[in-house]
Order: C-alpha cells, then sequence, then structure tokens
C-alpha cells in the first residue's frame, strides 16, 4: 500500500529540527544568537554542519554580527569593498560563502 505522505515533514517537525540545531549553535556562541535574524542562525549551523571547529563558529558569528551592525535601513554594504548595496537576504548566502572560505581555506 502506498501511503500519501511518505517523504513529507510536518511543519512542527521541521521547526523542531530547525530550533535544535539553533540550540546547538546558542551553546557555542552565546545568548546573543537569537537576536540575530533566522537566515543567520540557520547559515551558522550549516557551518557547524560543514565541520568546522567551535572557535571558527565563533569567530563567524562575530563577524556576522559586525556586518549587521553596520546594515542601515535594511540593506548592507557587500564585504568586497565595491561598496554595493544590497537587501540584507542577497548579501547572506554570499557572506556565509566568504566565511567558509576564510575559515577553510577552501575556495567555493
Amino acid at each position: 500500500m502506498h501511503c500519501q505522505n511518505r517523504g513529507k515533514r510536518s511543519k512542527r517537525e521541521t521547526r523542531a529540527r530547525q530550533e535544535r540545531g539553533w540550540r546547538q549553535v546558542a551553546r557555542i556562541t552565546g545568548a546573543g544568537l537569537f537576536d540575530l535574524p533566522e537566515f543567520f542562525r540557520t547559515g551558522l549551523y550549516k557551518l557547524i554542519r560543514g565541520g568546522l571547529a567551535d572557535a571558527e563558529i565563533l569567530r563567524a558569528y562575530e563577524r556576522c554580527r559586525a556586518w549587521l551592525a553596520k546594515v542601515k535601513d535594511g540593506a548592507g554594504e557587500c564585504e568586497c569593498g565595491c561598496g554595493t548595496k544590497r537587501p540584507v537576504d542577497a548579501v547572506t548566502k554570499r557572506l556565509f560563502h566568504k566565511i567558509w572560505a576564510s575559515l577553510t581555506g577552501k575556495k567555493d
């Protein structure tokens, strides 16, 4: 018999798993993690899953907080120095690629 819901997870299960991941990050970074937007918390968790050491996760967290502190009116400036301003969501993916490359020495 074929189950219609096979392979699908409820939103509640997915959210609970996500929150467990964030708590894992919070054990490394401290209580300030939940002051960051959701996409930063998720990105930090992905760095943990990628095998980075706790000290490197903490550096990435500090870098995210520093970058976010410079955000004005929902737009952040690209880290490469070009001065391009983009919505925070658009910059985040690129920022995590740069963090990953700087911490691991791997080009992505």
